[in-house]
């Protein structure tokens, strides 16, 4: 009898899956695709968008939004071809081999531009070269569809395009869309960092002193801007911030796939999961971070990709590598922002809970991988664009200027300094925070921050509860038994919130310097809580479920869609612009492209993740080695 997709035996065997009626079938779109996509971004990356016409502006933007995801993971795709060649991984570990594949090539294309202009462009090529001829050698068609992996990677992309879209809606793209996006939603310029960051690699320019303003190319880290070295080759010079903001929007996006499959490796249906993702998608602080493309969900994403490792059910993700890939995945999550330093705090429980099966080799590897990954970067803080401890001197010591003391001594001052009353006084302040802070909503802000929805847009993007909006009904799941049983499966990703939002609010500095907002805080908590209060939301009575999911998306669009009450603050674009019909077209499609993959994940047609176990088989799996 044949074993069934995702069971034990099929899924924990170290044997190479064996070949099919008539041999191996090659993946030939993943041969093409790469080649295809390096292409479609070097010619779209030429339009001009702002005076291209309807069609060619539409097909411009897509083609970059989808070229630039297929470029960044390739590697990923190359890397998991070779891995599963040999043995069957599960799904959290393929994500997580996507992931860890795409993380370090660029931050090896990083170092490799950071040497030289020449050898910078030589690597980009070797290594796209290197990863087709890995999946066309290792690689099998159907491989990520094999691994539950196409509908939640073909989600993120097609709300990648939406959320483009509608940012786009009035007025169109322009010559400089990263530069846009931060007059509409923030008032400085945080989300083109990691671009002038590279652009200064790229020149060979001196990387001492500012990057803009008084931020330091130290103050950040670097991994974003790889990624962004990688494809440099391709665009041309006048279309770069083009793409650069659509290649950072399908980089944050990343945590769609995380969400899916930390929810499916603990037995979530496929239906239900992406109702919870789309849920998740439709609310304003998903939205502005994924368009506003600072690293921040880029590092929430890797982060969440290594916690559905440590939390699987799935046998396939109980192997030898496994600790290996969730130490690359947490040096990956924090080359891309260090406030995901929080968050992962939170994974020494489940570490712990494992220490009997944690050996030194394994210890040791971790440490090591961790170590060749993250300490060049310290190097170059401390040697080349001194001091590098800006933003853990801001977040833990409430220092936000640039400072020459050292770090401890700096943190041990500082809390010196402070009476009883003032440290449980900031303290007390953070956790407030996560539901309102009172001051921060009496500064000033943007102009669509004016009036009821601009205070309501302000607490969504601000405060951790209010992000969730009409989502935090899903809370009234836990009191019906029924609906309880159907959540059980996920209590470890609510213990992981928790203790990465209590690891937060306890460490942050706080007070008026720095308090707990989403802004500062583990942005793979923030992902998990507004998914589990989504997933909560579709485990109560079905006619409650579709009320409440359809008045989150209504206000949804109503408070953050432009053109009903939220408007671009462009200075070169009149107050009131007319719709762009190709930003409606690539809307549209994208609409079309999430209602089928809504329908496929309901069908349960491709959806190859494990089936829902029937309880915790013993201590969460997933991180150490089990004895085969």
């Amino acid at each position: 009898m044949r074993e069934q997709q995702g069971s034990p035996a099929a899924a924990g065997t170290n044997a190479a899956r064996p070949d099919g009626p008539g041999g191996r079938r090659r993946p030939y779109g993943w041969l093409a695709a790469p080649v295809v996509a390096a292409l479609v971004v070097a010619r779209a990356s030429g339009v001009h968008l702002a005076a291209a016409g309807t069609a060619v502006q539409a097909t411009a933007v897509i083609g970059l939004l989808a070229g630039s995801a297929v470029l960044a993971v390739t590697p990923g795709v190359a890397l998991l071809s070779v891995v599963a060649r040999y043995r069957r991984p599960g799904q959290a570990t393929a994500l997580g081999l996507l992931y860890a594949g795409a993380g370090i090539t660029a931050m090896a294309g990083f170092w490799a531009w950071f040497v030289s202009f020449p050898l910078g462009v030589g690597f980009d090529g070797a290594m796209l070269a290197a990863s087709v001829v890995l999946i066309a050698v290792f690689g099998r068609r159907g491989d990520l569809s094999r691994f539950g992996l196409s509908l939640p990677l073909a989600l993120a992309l097609a709300v990648s395009v939406f959320y483009t879209a509608t940012v786009f809606l009035q007025g169109g793209p322009t010559a400089n869309p990263a530069g846009n996006v931060a007059m509409l939603v923030w008032p400085q310029p945080d989300n083109v960092l990691p671009l002038l960051f590279a652009d200064k690699l790229a020149a060979h320019a001196p990387l001492g002193g500012p990057l803009w303003s008084n931020w330091l190319s130290s103050d950040r880290p670097p991994l974003q801007a790889g990624f962004v070295l990688l494809q440099w080759p391709q665009w041309y010079p006048s279309g770069r911030e083009g793409g650069y903001q659509f290649l950072g929007t399908v980089l944050q996006s990343a945590w769609l796939p995380a969400l899916w499959v930390a929810f499916r490796v603990r037995g979530v249906p496929a239906g239900r999961t992406c109702a919870a993702v789309l849920a998740t998608a439709a609310t304003g602080v998903m939205y502005v971070n994924t368009i506003y493309v600072w690293p921040k969900m880029l590092a929430g994403a890797l982060a969440l990709a290594a916690l559905a490792v440590l939390v699987s059910r799935d046998p396939g993700d109980r192997w030898r590598g496994a600790g290996l890939l969730v130490a690359v995945l947490t040096a990956l999550s924090l080359l891309a922002h260090g406030g995901t330093s929080f968050g992962l705090l939170a994974f020494a429980p489940f570490v712990i809970r494992r220490r009997r099966e944690i050996t030194a080799g394994a210890a040791a590897a971790g440490a090591a991988v961790m170590a060749v990954l993250y300490v060049p970067w310290m190097a170059y803080q401390r040697f080349v664009d001194p001091p590098g401890d800006r933003l853990l001197k801001w977040h833990l010591a409430g220092v936000t200027s640039v400072d020459s003391r050292g770090f401890l001594p700096t943190f041990v001052e500082q809390y010196r300094s402070l009476s009883v009353t003032q440290f449980f006084g900031n303290k007390g302040g953070n956790v407030l925070t996560l539901l309102v802070n009172p001051g921060l909503m009496r500064k000033p802000h943007l102009e669509w921050t004016s009036g009821f929805n601009g205070n309501a847009r302000i607490a969504e993007f601000y405060f951790l509860l209010p992000g969730a909006g009409l989502l935090l009904l899903g809370m009234l799941a836990l009191l019906l038994p029924t609906a309880r049983s159907r959540l059980a499966g996920v209590r470890p990703l609510a213990a992981f919130t928790a203790l990465a939002t209590a690891a937060w609010v306890t460490l942050l500095w706080g007070g008026s310097v720095d308090p707990a907002t989403n802004l500062v805080g583990p942005y793979a908590s923030l992902i998990l809580f507004i998914g589990v209060c989504a997933l909560g939301v579709t485990v109560l009575p079905s006619w409650l479920t579709g009320v409440i999911l359809a008045a989150s998306a209504a206000w949804f669009a109503v408070e953050w869609l432009p053109g009903i009450t939220f408007r671009p603050f462009w200075l070169y674009l009149p107050a009131s612009s007319p719709v762009d019909w190709s930003m409606a077209i690539a809307c549209g499609c994208a609409l079309c492209v999430i209602i089928a993959i809504a329908i496929a994940a309901v069908a349960g047609r491709k959806a190859a993740a494990p089936e829902t176990m029937p309880g915790d088989a013993g201590p969460v799996p997933g991180l150490w080695p089990v004895p085969e």
